[in-house]
């Protein structure tokens, strides 16, 4: 996330998405706040559905010490995105500001970097800026078959690398009795379909990563539509480097970080979840995936979470309550449910 001033307004939280190809978006919640009036929103194709989408010309937005003038703003519903990330959102910064800049994207302060010159050192690879969508090329390994693709860098997206179903079908990456759990996702535009499933490494250049797993959305659109595409490299592969995306040179350095080796971080569960309230501090079961740990442990679409193993969920940040439900030990968990409390035995277990 990175803070932001529209027209020296007070702060304001958008998220970096390099993946954000359509522009700068604010959240259209705010234009009344901000004396802002958009265009007619017109109807945009995304990942999930179409959105509304408007326009605002001629804004002053400011970062840090960066300040550009005359920029045009996109308007979207970005609060239907706040319960799922457990926090406000503001707006999005995306291709259309970063273009113009050397990001450093740091995963272990965190923080984002607008900087004077690229550093020396480094894994270097060639970027290709498509439609707005910036690309490299990376190798999949699965099956004893090495298979090119070219990926999205989106560091909006929270997986390790989502596929499309057309490249999965036209490369024969996974092979039909590979192990796959059905699961929806969700995109600008709402849900999407897809299922989950394991390759044995992904390569960027000299740097290997082994066993990530990924998603594949098999829905028209979103992915499907963008024939240039592979599909998107995501946030859980990003976080293991420091990441810097040189757009005028067009190339991409990474640095292994001390996350380089960590686990997977991947949903053992089965769960979705939300944060209602006006502080984000209800954890509410969104979603329940068919066979899975949850399924079996009886959970429900609708019930609050009230703890994991005796720790509170209220008031927690809701990527912490999600580190909870992590791993493969056992959590008792207490819920909500019409007005009663009840408990369960979550028996946690690799998905795929």
């Amino acid at each position: 996330m990175a803070e932001v001033r529209v027209n020296g307004s007070r702060p304001l939280s958008f998220l970096v998405d390099t993946g954000a190809s359509s522009g700068t978006f604010l959240n259209r919640a705010l234009l009344g706040e901000l004396g802002l009036r958009e265009e007619a929103p017109e109807g945009m194709a995304n990942p999930g559905g179409e959105v509304q989408v408007g326009r605002i010309a001629h804004v002053r937005l400011q970062t840090g010490d960066v300040v550009l003038e005359n920029q045009t703003l996109l308007t979207a519903p970005l609060s239907s995105f706040e319960p799922i990330l457990g926090r406000h959102l503001d707006g999005i910064l995306g291709h259309a500001f970063l273009s113009q800049f050397i990001v450093h994207l740091d995963y272990v302060t965190p923080g984002i970097t607008l900087l004077d010159r690229a550093p020396s050192d480094g894994l270097v690879l060639p970027l290709v800026v498509i439609d707005d969508m910036p690309f490299i090329e990376v190798t999949l390994d699965n099956g004893g078959r090495s298979t090119p693709a070219r990926v999205e860098i989106d560091s909006g997206s929270f997986e390790a690398l989502g596929l499309n179903g057309r490249f999965i079908t036209n490369t024969n990456l996974i092979d039909a009795s590979a192990r796959k759990f059905e699961e929806r996702g969700i995109g600008f535009g709402g849900e999407t379909k897809g299922y989950r499933t394991r390759l044995a490494g992904l390569r960027l250049g000299s740097s290997t990563l082994r066993n990530p797993a990924i998603n594949v959305t098999t829905d028209a659109g979103g992915y499907e539509s963008k024939t240039a595409s592979a599909g998107v490299l995501g946030a859980e592969v990003l976080r293991r480097f420091d990441v810097v995306i040189d757009y005028p040179a067009h190339r991409v350095i990474l640095r292994p970080n001390r996350f380089f080796d960590d686990a997977w971080i991947e949903d053992n569960s089965g769960l979705r979840l939300i944060a209602t309230g006006t502080a984000f501090e209800k954890k509410v079961i969104a979603g329940v995936s068919a066979t899975s740990p949850a399924a079996e442990a009886d959970l429900r679409e609708g019930d609050v979470l009230v703890s994991v193993d005796g720790v509170m969920a209220a008031g927690r940040p809701l990527v912490d309550v999600y580190q909870m439900l992590r791993g493969a030990t056992p959590r008792q968990l207490v819920l909500e449910r019409e007005g009663k409390r009840i408990e369960a035995t979550l028996k946690l277990r690799p998905l795929v």
